[in-house]
């Protein structure tokens, strides 16, 4: 994920290239123009030299000659249809002046801006995904039915995972890593979704994908050996936050086990957290021989399970039907 510096960086040049092609343009259509930006800078040169030697008088009378330089500019602009500040510096944000940092010395909003923007531009952060919020969120959809024996009911699950998000969200920097599980249709997706789009607007910088699309990322590295450094693999140990979804979906093979494994160890090291989703707890994980034994032993000693319980719910809708 790039780095937001390098973002208003990047935004910076090309707001200043573009306020040069201005100049070229205008240059290049109109000799007067070009002869007019020559003399300015010559005497704008010629007055700074006046004013370290002490010559205020002259540099006065200089200043005259520049400002009248300046009007001519603003005549050749609006002969040529083109607003009076169309030379002038071009800032992207103007609370901020493309610094990053507003008035009151505080992250500008352009920033959150530009961390939300980047995450949904990557990987699978949908537009859908957008719209799933807490407050959105209607447990009421939920039945109260326990089935096998199961130790609480779908809606009780869903009520007690959110209690849980909300000081997850209090306390993100000092929080653990979370594995939620659950059948199909059970509403683990969407709560992470809600909680994702919670840590974005605390600025949190997230990977968010399915466990296939991972494994898809991973095998593209493979077809780039010479841009390993900035590999998929190494943003997805690097990010703040890095969320899978559905893991046991993917086609498992050695590769895939030996890159997620070292993924979740540099991750444990480094108390970086990770969010994972599965229709599998992590014994049956184990038990399918779906990962192997260091893996999920990883999981099950450093990972908060957080157990979804009921049915597919839009088998419930069915039946109602």
């Amino acid at each position: 994920m790039q780095n937001v510096s390098q973002i208003l960086r990047d935004r910076k040049n090309r707001n200043k290239k573009e306020r040069m092609d201005r100049i070229q343009r205008l240059e290049e259509s109109n000799p007067e123009f070009y002869n007019l930006t020559r003399k300015r800078n010559e005497l704008l040169a010629d007055i700074a030299l006046l004013r370290i030697t002490g010559k205020k008088s002259e540099a006065n009378s200089k200043m005259a000659e520049v400002q009248s330089l300046d009007n001519l500019e603003q005549k050749i602009l609006k002969d040529n249809n083109l607003p009076s500040n169309y030379l002038d510096e071009i800032i992207t944000c103007p609370i901020c002046n493309d610094t990053g940092i507003d008035q009151n010395g505080k992250t500008c909003q352009c920033v959150k801006s530009v961390i939300l923007e980047q995450s949904y531009g990557k990987y699978d952060l949908s537009n859908l995904m957008k719209e799933s919020t807490f407050e959105n969120s209607n447990p009421g959809i939920f039945s109260t039915k326990r089935l096998n024996n199961e130790p609480g009911s779908a809606r009780e699950s869903l009520v007690s995972a959110t209690n849980r998000a909300a000081k997850y969200l209090q306390n993100f920097d000092n929080e653990t890593s979370l594995y939620i599980t659950g059948q199909v249709g059970t509403g683990k997706t969407y709560f992470v979704s809600c909680l994702v789009n919670e840590l974005l607007k605390q600025q949190k910088q997230i990977i968010y994908l399915t466990a296939p699309n991972l494994a898809n990322y991973l095998y593209e590295d493979l077809k780039n050996r010479d841009k390993i450094y900035n590999s998929n693999k190494e943003e997805f140990k690097t990010v703040e936050l890095l969320v899978i979804d559905d893991l046991g979906t993917e086609v498992v093979n050695r590769f895939v086990e030996s890159c997620l494994t070292e993924i979740i160890d540099y991750r444990l090291v480094k108390k970086l957290k990770t969010i994972i989703t599965s229709n599998y707890n992590p014994p049956t994980l184990l038990k399918e021989n779906i990962y192997p034994e260091r893996m999920i032993s990883r999981i099950m000693g450093n990972y908060e399970v957080i157990p979804f319980f009921g049915s597919d719910l839009r088998n419930e809708f069915s039946r109602d039907e």
